[in-house]
């Protein structure tokens, strides 16, 4: 299998739904936005396949990141690194415009 195309969400649990209510209830832990860049970091590191295109725009996402993967792939490395590095909320989309209430 070789996909050309590859797409990220961050889980944005809505109200009224079973993970809505298992996350308030303690039973489900989401990833804090650097838990979430990490494993996005982790992603571009391992995957091999040529001329992917990786798409990490959508709403949900606490980093808009896109590009082609190997081609693109330090580049969207060093992205996400430099919101790592500092940890700085400033750098990620607030919870209010992703779609959290």
């Amino acid at each position: 299998m070789k996909p050309q195309y590859l797409a990220a969400l961050t889980v944005t649990p809505v109200p009224g739904t079973v993970l809505y209510r298992q996350v308030q209830a303690g039973d489900f832990e989401l990833l804090d936005p650097f838990e979430t860049l990490e494993e996005m970091k982790q992603i571009f590191e391992n995957i091999t396949a040529d001329n992917m295109k990786f798409v990490g725009t959508h709403s949900s996402n606490y980093l808009s990141i896109t590009g082609t993967l190997q081609k693109d792939k330090q580049k969207m490395i060093a992205a996400v690194d430099a919101v790592l590095k500092n940890r700085d909320e400033s750098l990620i989309r607030p919870d209010h415009l992703r779609g959290c209430r």
